[in-house]
């Protein structure tokens, strides 16, 4: 996919767009970041959330991350209403979907509209079923109209880091 979003504008008042490699790239250093200086937080297997907090920090420190974008972690919002998704009920084989609150891992927005919505992102822990998530990131992409969608695996399994990244 293409797609380039106008994110704000430069120092010298030129527009500036992102695409889909350097999206990539914000998103292998932040990773690099992390386990440079964090990297505790995996060998302590601490909880998601405080993974996702330190990633989506190293994110927003990205000089392309400008203008009115904002990186968010657990964000619930859609406008002022609660985020939704229409999604499969769980554990349910026969079709059923229901519209259901959601709070991506992190997500890098423009807040209060769809206009800019860059990227959302689930983390998981090495092992952790990755099925569900990527049916909401896959809904993230259709419904709410995110650029880019990825799941961010990161952990120690058997001593070594692992560091994934799937792309929707």
């Amino acid at each position: 996919m293409a797609t380039t979003l106008f994110v704000g504008v430069d120092s010298l008042g030129d527009a500036r767009m992102i695409d889909r490699n350097t999206i990539e790239r914000i998103v292998r250093s932040a990773i690099d970041e992390l386990i440079e200086n964090d990297r505790y937080l995996l060998e302590m297997d601490a909880q998601e959330e405080a993974v996702s907090g330190r990633l989506a920090a190293y994110i927003d420190k990205s000089d392309s991350i400008a203008g009115p974008l904002r990186v968010t972690t657990e964000y619930n919002r859609h406008g002022d209403a609660i985020k939704q998704l229409l999604l499969p009920r769980l554990n349910r084989r026969n079709g059923d979907w229901s519209v259901r609150n959601v709070r991506p891992d992190i997500i890098v927005h423009e807040p209060g509209n769809d206009k800019n919505n860059l990227l959302v992102l689930e983390v998981k822990k090495p092992g952790q079923p990755l099925h569900f998530d990527r049916v909401k990131l896959e809904a993230y992409l259709s419904q709410l109209h995110y650029a880019y969608a990825a799941h961010v695996v990161l952990g120690i399994r058997s001593g070594s880091v692992v560091r994934k990244i799937i792309w929707i």
